[in-house]
């Protein structure tokens, strides 16, 4: 859970035109009933979801969620200059909560909150599992909205930082 006031971010799998090598879906957009796509809130953009987080919200619900299948295993939140990023494993071909998503944003007039889930697992008794998550605090980082922001401000603190990270 995040402190109100700030910007969780999402990346998309990455795009590519239409051809005989890319029929297939590359990822899930799952969304709640209080889910509302045309709240402004939301910022869809070509490579990144943005989900503002607002204490006063204007839309139809209070509330915000989706959840995704985000293959570069990281998600982000931006508020007063600071930005903080975690990243978690991700498991190609492993079988995701909530319709295939391992990332989730949600917001309410409190807080947001950006959480990492990992790979449905059945377990026997005594046998447990670790999940884990990396995270990184970066201030000084200045602020902007949409894909030309993230891709100009956040992605080399995110590549810089995370490049010597070997997630198994």
């Amino acid at each position: 859970m995040l402190r109100p006031g700030g910007k969780g971010i999402l990346p998309l799998p990455p795009k590519a035109a239409m051809d005989k090598d890319h029929y297939r879906s590359v990822g899930v957009l799952a969304m709640w009933s209080f889910t509302d796509l045309a709240d402004s809130r939301w910022v869809f953009g070509t490579e990144y979801i943005q989900l503002n987080q607002l204490s006063e919200p204007t839309g139809r619900f209070k509330e915000q969620m989706c959840g995704i299948y985000n293959p570069a295993g990281w998600g982000a939140y931006y508020r007063d200059g600071h930005l903080f990023v975690k990243r978690a494993p991700v498991i190609a071909g492993a079988r995701y909560p909530d319709f295939g998503c391992n990332f989730e944003v949600f917001t309410n007039p409190d807080f947001l909150e950006l959480e990492t889930l990992g790979p449905l697992q059945e377990l026997g008794p005594k046998e447990s599992i670790v999940h884990s998550e990396h995270w990184w605090l970066f201030s000084n980082v200045p602020n902007g909205a949409g894909d030309d922001w993230v891709r100009s401000d956040i992605i080399s603190l995110i590549e810089n930082q995370t490049s010597s990270l070997e997630i198994d």
